[in-house]
């Protein structure tokens, strides 16, 4: 088998004779139905090469009778630039017909697939392949095509690969490079969980650093896929937008797809990578054939029972559940995969804890939009499957549950959330009418009229910072904003308009006038999220104020005389008073959710009531108050908030899935809350904090939750964030949070008997400025040189520079075990003294004088910081040299005194 010349391409590209050396590889998989029905040939795994020439392939088991194969010219460790770079997945022939029908010779057993080009081979594309076992440790080349559907290029039947080394560790970043078709939506935006904004695209990964980095089409941040223990890390960033997203993924189908729970800027969804250019695609996105079958299924037989479906005709999870819909019993989980047009099949079994302890074999078979056929067996988990035929079967019906219809009443508080209405608001034209009364609380805060969709799907109408009104619809050539110049008059009744119409304009009309309008030549991205009234899926942009209603049209109306709308959302009227609702009627009880520091390890824990807080005030926690209140009992259409803790750095995980992400270990399920905001009720945000604890050889990651919305930006200064929006708790007022306090120098300190301190670091020296009570009394400031560790400094500090100075020896240390947070231990020795008649006294044998330093900030008030800046600049800004030069000038004027 040749290979074509380095750096050129052939239209059939026909395999000749190598020139230069070619590249680098990662792994690409490729699945098929099933196994061969005899055993697969016996071939050692290792590192073959064509002898004579730098051309390399590495034969690696893949489970299931299967066989990776990667391919490169080059070196045997490196592969070279511009060559070619591919890699597949094998299985054995049975004796039938090859992938290519009479591609067929003589010979011995055969292991047949596809390949794909990797994203720096020299001939991208994707193919079939097929190679006949010689021998243990031989192969030959039999066939190989350009693409899935053209004719095999020809190879030279005498030529042998033979086997030269062993396998080598495999490169687990190579393993997640190449080319993806990615799948992501939402679950926490609408009610039972049914999928919302999904979202599709393709990346292109190379190998970096341990795994694979590269870009998602027509997106503007970065991807990178790294390994982890039980699958791989799925993180995408767009610094510009502020969104995020990040994944925990298990592999499917030996690796061809990884499929798992995402958490991003705006919400929580599932998330699929599956391999570009597969002969078989591996199970699929549930959301394939729009998500069909999502929703809530009722069975017949009883009337009670029902089962949660998210997914389509080709893939689907299910829940299934018993007993009255508002107060369920959780009974089984499963999935099923299509297997004819359909009819879906798959597996369930009772969770732990939950119902029998049983598992089952099911069927589905769709007869309508509005019914399904299940048939179903189930027998205990620790026995085998007893392999009889299915049950009868009998019919689901499809629910409407009250869940499903405008969200409930939530009184005065935003936002309110609608279940869309399919093709309103659609991506070619459409209008939205807001009449309003803005009252804001405060200057400078973006105000949220009406919104739906999240990143790369918005379509806003909303108030900016400058109190000006604006809209803006993201599309496939990006975000188009339109904003008016002059602000919205806070306390007066409004009508604002947004218009809209792909190859026109979007226009903005405000109390009957045209405020702004640019071209819109592409249409809106569109959403199936749900229509939020008063906030946006971004955080921080809530509206302030009343909202008397808002309208929907399918087609932008004339403004003038508008016609009656598509839809109008029934907005809820607020209370006379803002009364709590009682327990009766809520339905369930509560329990505060606590936040607790530990000073010492520098990290937040949390706890449900005071008996848990219990245990963790024994290891050092100190309360901070509630966040919120948690429901005791499941709530309609809402989740469960389940707590893990860091196997290594310990910080605390709230979450709403019940897995445990890599590297931490379940705490159990704390409560019930809710995934939108329904009646009373508080947003719960998650922020991420990385310190550095230099001083004790590590870096501290902690995670802080807060449902204070107003400490948010505060909290981004101190070092934490962006913060995401976790769930909605039952209300419950959460006090102050003060900064935490972390194992460095620099920051303001408070001396018992000592007044307050103030340390500034400068490379390897400390600056230090105190003084007691106000800054106008006495003052003192030194010049401390830290020890190797960096865990101790010493020098000295002059008080009152100037005839009248004093001057000290000081030592400072570190406690870095101090239980009630960073302490400095502070050592004082009075050197020198003047004397009302000018002389100064020099102290032989000074006076130990110590104290407990207690940090009481990070940072360093601006006043304060002025005083050390012109200390450090000045020419007194070295004490030592200052108190030698008064020791001279004293004993040559004959007024030093020692005693």
């Amino acid at each position: 088998m040749m290979f074509p010349r380095a750096g050129r391409r052939q239209a059939g590209c026909t395999f000749v004779n190598i020139g230069r050396a070619l590249w680098a590889l990662a792994l690409l998989m490729v699945c098929a139905l099933g196994q061969a029905a005899w055993a697969a040939p016996e071939l050692l795994p290792g590192r073959y090469q064509l002898p004579g020439q730098p051309v390399f392939c590495e034969l690696r088991p893949a489970g299931e009778g299967a066989w990776q194969l990667t391919l490169w010219q080059g070196g045997p460790q490196v592969p070279a630039p511009g060559g070619l770079a591919l890699s597949a997945r094998l299985l054995a022939e049975n004796g039938g017909p090859t992938l290519a029908e009479g591609a067929r010779t003589a010979g011995g057993p055969r292991l047949a697939g596809a390949w794909q080009a990797l994203p720096w081979s020299c001939c991208p594309g994707q193919g079939r392949l097929e190679i006949e076992i010689l021998a243990a440790d031989s192969l030959a080349f039999r066939l190989f095509t350009p693409s899935l559907d053209q004719a095999p290029w020809p190879v030279l039947a005498e030529q042998v690969w033979r086997r030269v080394a062993d396998l080598p560790q495999p490169d687990r970043g190579l393993m997640l490079a190449g080319g993806w078709r990615l799948a992501l939506w939402y679950t926490d935006l609408l009610p039972q969980a049914i999928p919302a904004d999904p979202q599709e695209g393709l990346l292109t990964l190379s190998p970096q650093g341990g795994g694979a980095q590269g870009a998602w089409q027509g997106q503007a941040g970065q991807v990178r896929l790294e390994p982890a223990a039980q699958g791989a890390l799925f993180t995408y960033s767009d610094s510009q937008a502020r969104f995020e997203i990040k994944a925990d993924l298990r592999p499917l189908a030996q690796g061809l797809a990884y499929e798992g729970h995402f958490l991003s800027t705006l919400g929580e969804g599932r998330l699929l990578l599956t391999r570009l250019g597969l002969p078989a695609q591996p199970p699929g996105n549930p959301l394939a054939g729009q998500g069909e079958l999502s929703g809530l299924w009722v069975d017949r037989r009883t009337g009670s029972d029902f089962v949660l479906i998210k997914g389509g005709a080709q893939a689907l999870e299910f829940t299934a559940y018993g007993g009255d819909r508002e107060r369920p019993r959780y009974l089984s989980q499963g999935q099923a995969r299509a297997v004819a047009p359909g009819l879906l099949e798959g597996t369930a079994q009772d969770q732990k804890g939950q119902c029998c302890g049983n598992q089952a074999r099911l069927s589905f078979k769709v007869l309508s939009p509005e019914r399904i056929q299940a048939r179903a067996l189930w027998w205990p988990q620790d026995r085998p499957d007893p392999g009889t035929p299915l049950e009868e079967p009998y019919l689901l019906e499809r629910a409407r549950p009250a869940s499903l219809t405008p969200a409930e009443d939530n009184g005065d508080q935003w936002p309110e959330v609608f279940t869309p209405q399919p093709g309103l608001l659609a991506p070619g034209a459409g209008a939205v009418r807001v009449r309003f009364n803005w009252q804001p609380s405060a200057p400078g805060q973006v105000a949220t009229l009406f919104c739906q969709g999240g990143h790369g799907q918005e379509l806003d109408l909303f108030m900016d910072a400058q109190g000006r009104l604006a809209g803006r619809l993201a599309t496939a050539g990006g975000l188009v904003s339109a904003q008016s110049q002059a602000p919205v008059s806070p306390n007066q009744p409004h009508e604002a308009w947004l218009f809209y119409r792909a190859g026109g304009q979007l226009r903005l009309v405000l109390d009957g006038r045209e405020v702004a309008s640019t071209p819109l030549p592409q249409p809106w991205n569109g959403s199936r999220s749900p229509y939020l009234v008063g906030a946006s899926r971004w955080p921080l942009r809530d509206f302030e104020g009343s909202i008397e209603n808002v309208d929907l049209w399918q087609e932008p109306p004339d403004p003038a005389a508008p016609g009656p709308p598509t839809l109008t959302l029934k907005l809820s009227e607020p209370p006379e008073e803002p009364t709590p609702v009682p327990a009766s009627v809520q339905g369930t009880a509560t329990a505060p959710l606590l936040r607790l520091y530990n000073p010492r390890l520098l990290r937040h824990a949390y706890a449900v009531g005071q008996e848990q807080a219990q245990d963790l005030h024994a290891q050092g926690y100190a309360s901070q108050g509630p966040v919120g209140r948690l429901w005791l009992e499941p709530q309609p259409g809402g989740l469960e908030l389940w707590a893990f803790r860091h196997r290594e750095q310990g910080h605390t995980l709230l979450q709403t899935q019940d897995s445990a992400p890599p590297g931490f270990e379940p705490l159990g399920r704390l409560g019930y809350v809710l995934g939108q905001a329904r009646g009373p009720s508080q947003a719960l945000h998650q922020l991420e904090g990385g310190f550095d604890d230099s001083l004790r050889g590590r870096k501290i990651t902690d995670l802080l939750y807060t449902s204070r919305g107003d400490l948010l930006p505060r909290l981004q200064e101190q070092g934490y964030g962006p913060p995401r929006l976790i769930c909605h708790l039952a209300p419950e007022p959460e006090p102050t949070l003060s900064a935490p306090l972390t194992y460095t120098w620099q920051g303001a300190w408070g001396g018992d008997g000592w007044g307050r301190f103030f340390i500034l670091t400068q490379g390897q020296d400390l600056l230090l400025y105190w003084y007691y009570g106000e800054s106008s009394g006495p003052r003192y400031l030194g010049r401390l040189r830290m020890n190797p560790e960096g865990q101790a400094a010493q020098g000295l500090a002059v008080g009152q520079p100037g005839p009248m100075a004093t001057y000290y020896r000081l030592e400072l240390a570190f406690d870095l075990q101090a239980p009630q947070g960073p302490r400095l231990r502070l050592k004082s020795w009075r050197l020198a003294a003047p004397l009302d008649d000018g002389r100064l006294v020099s102290f032989v044998k000074p006076q130990l004088t110590e104290s407990l330093l207690v940090k009481t900030g990070q940072t360093v008030p601006d006043e304060e910081t002025a005083t050390l800046e012109r200390f450090m600049a000045g020419a007194a800004s070295d004490p030592q040299a200052q108190y030698q030069a008064a020791l001279e000038q004293a004993r040559g004027q004959d007024r030093l005194l020692e005693r």
